[in-house]
């Protein structure tokens, strides 16, 4: 903008000029409706340094949640490492206690744990960096489309830099401060006197099993919502897109470079290169388009011949201009009537050939062949005859809606734009190595108009599967954390029941010692722990349920409360906290009556 223009000023500037343009194209008697959408229409102003604000749009919401699921991640971690510092000072108590009475005060061994504390974060805050610089380039590779990888710069700046490592501190602090409190409340003569049962007694097991259960429910969270992101994943994979993706290469062209500026010229050139292409060996058929899958689309209101005012169904249609060869290369199959062939030229009357949801929605009770529709206002619903009817398809992505599709022949098609008929994207269903169907209808472009250059070439299966690159970066990266999740819940369950059987040496060699057996021993550890990894369930999956509304819009095909899901997730944790405990509880049964005896 110029200097001392307010974008409000722009704003207004801007929005004058637009609606200038649109009464333009009006005319001079605008209908009604015309008039009512000229007085909405708006163009918003925004500052560029913001970014684009669609992708802002589309990306904020899934970004957030990972993060969240990050944070989450960093709380059983923190959690784990509260538990075992817990554990290690219970076991220093007597240290603690000599070193009291030899004079040391309380904040002197506070700030040594603290310090201990402080050092690991530090550790881990430097390994963490180290790892995350290799990382980001392979999230990068990840989420590009194609062997190129997205040219963005995401090495951790100084304001992620000082993220990590505030966090760092605050994890430090928070989980490093509550174990040295605890380890530090020393009585000095029982500790000095009695002997390890003594301090085993003065265990803080509510703390510890606190933190257990904390885990084990944030663990459930994590893996619930892993779950439904997997899930939907799978579920838009399996979609049916309504064409066949396999063995077809889309290519993208610029025919403004040729010169041409009119539609009879564009429409010879690009009938001549779906002739040439069609009779080369391993090409099955060619087609011109105007809109590809992903890659934009053309709607305006469609009137049915006969309706003469708005009906309560949505009557947004959208448009493509294609060759005939079009639905053969993307194997749409014309299910009623015929497709466009040499016999629908500019001169004859105008045709179309809709899809299934078009032909149900206007033209319900009956065939949709012979029918009549128009673009635009009631005025023009004779303009164009159905003469075919094509399955329905996914046009912008996996997860739309239905909608209203009319095909029109590109010989017949005036878009009005000034620009003449411009089709940029060329489909061809091919047979055999796509690299030399690919060199070859390249080669055969080149001999037809050596100034028709072709920007990319892919395969539509490439399309398809790039569509989804965020959705699957989600549910990888979540089946990732959420994996990882559960196997720091599993080594807190594994550690803090290891270290209580061990502090229980002597109490289980009793047991032994007056006629408990082996599998007495086993139970009575393993119920302990279900117990705790069950509470930690029954907190984790209300909480699950009440989160997942959050995730609800990025998923497809599954409610955020699927019980399938919930129930594997439950199923698949209870069985690895299991198996976690198990381990140190097979040890405790293990125990020798006599050595347990002698143990203190």
């Amino acid at each position: 903008m110029k200097p001392g223009v307010s974008v409000a000023k722009a704003d207004a500037n801007v929005n004058g000029v637009f609606k200038d343009i649109l009464r333009d194209y009006a005319g001079p008697k605008p209908s009604e409706e015309h008039t009512k959408d000229i007085q909405k229409a708006h163009i918003q102003v925004l500052p560029a340094a913001n970014g684009i604000s669609f992708l802002r749009d589309q990306f904020q919401k899934p970004l957030w949640m990972l993060m969240a699921i990050v944070a989450l991640v960093l709380l059983i971690a923190c959690a784990n490492i509260a538990n075992l510092l817990l554990a290690r000072g219970t076991a220093r108590q007597r240290e603690f206690a000599v070193r009291l009475a030899l004079g040391a005060r309380r904040a002197r061994l506070i700030r040594q744990l603290f310090l201990e504390s402080l050092l690991l974060a530090a550790l881990a805050c430097v390994l963490g960096i180290l790892f995350a610089s290799w990382a980001n380039r392979f999230l990068l590779a990840v989420v590009s489309a194609g062997p190129n990888i997205i040219p963005l710069d995401v090495t951790p700046d100084t304001r992620v830099l000082a993220f990590t490592v505030g966090v760092s501190l605050l994890t430090a602090v928070l989980f490093g401060m509550l174990p040295a409190l605890r380890s530090t409340r020393v009585e000095l003569t029982p500790s000095l006197k009695e002997g390890r049962g003594a301090v085993a007694a003065q265990v803080p097991r509510s703390l510890g099993r606190t933190l257990i259960i904390s885990q084990v429910a944030i663990s459930m969270v994590l893996l619930v919502g892993a779950g439904l992101f997997l899930r939907s994943l799978v579920n838009l994979a399996r979609v049916n897109t309504g064409f066949n993706a396999e063995g077809v290469l889309l290519f993208n062209l610029d025919s403004h470079a040729t010169g041409y500026t009119d539609e009879a010229h564009q429409g010879s050139l690009y009938r001549q290169v779906e002739e040439r292409l069609s009779a080369l060996p391993g090409v099955k058929a060619a087609g011109f388009t105007q809109w590809t899958f992903t890659l934009g689309g053309w709607n305006e209101p469609a009137w049915p011949e006969g309706m003469s005012a708005r009906p309560a169904f949505d009557i947004t249609a959208w448009y493509d201009p294609v060759g005939p060869g079009y639905f053969a290369a993307m194997g749409l199959p014309i299910l009623v009537g015929r497709g466009f062939g040499p016999e629908d030229t500019a001169s004859s009357p105008r045709v179309a050939v809709i899809n299934e949801t078009m032909a149900r929605r206007f033209f319900p009770g009956g065939s949709a062949i012979g029918r009549r529709f128009g673009m635009g206002e009631p005025a023009h619903s004779h303009d164009v005859e159905v003469i075919g009817v094509v399955r329905d398809a996914k046009y912008q992505s996996l997860d739309e809606e239905s909608r209203a599709m009319a095909y029109y022949p590109y010989t017949q098609y005036i878009p009005g734009w000034g620009i003449g008929l411009y089709l940029p994207h060329l489909v061809v269903r091919y047979s055999g190595d796509p690299q030399a169907a690919a060199s070859e209808v390249r080669r055969t472009i080149g001999e037809i108009n050596s100034r028709l250059p072709i920007w990319s070439v892919e395969t539509l299966k490439e399309r398809v599967n790039n569509s989804i690159v965020f959705p699957r970066l989600v549910a990888e990266l979540s089946a990732f954390f959420g994996g990882l999740a559960v196997f720091l819940a599993c080594l807190g369950i594994y550690g803090s029941t290891a270290y209580a059987v061990s502090r229980r040496t002597n109490e289980i060699g009793i047991r032994m010692a007056l006629g408990a057996r082996q599998v007495d021993v086993l139970r009575m550890v393993m119920r302990e722990t279900v117990a705790l990894v069950g509470v930690g369930v029954g907190i984790g999956v209300p909480v699950a349920l009440a989160s997942g509304r959050w995730a609800a819009s990025l998923l497809y095909g599954l409610k955020a409360t699927d019980l399938a899901t919930i129930l594997v997730a439950v199923l698949a944790l209870l069985a690895v906290a299991a198996f976690a405990g198990f381990l140190p509880a097979r040890q405790a049964a293990k125990v020798d009556p006599m050595v347990a005896l002698r143990w203190e």
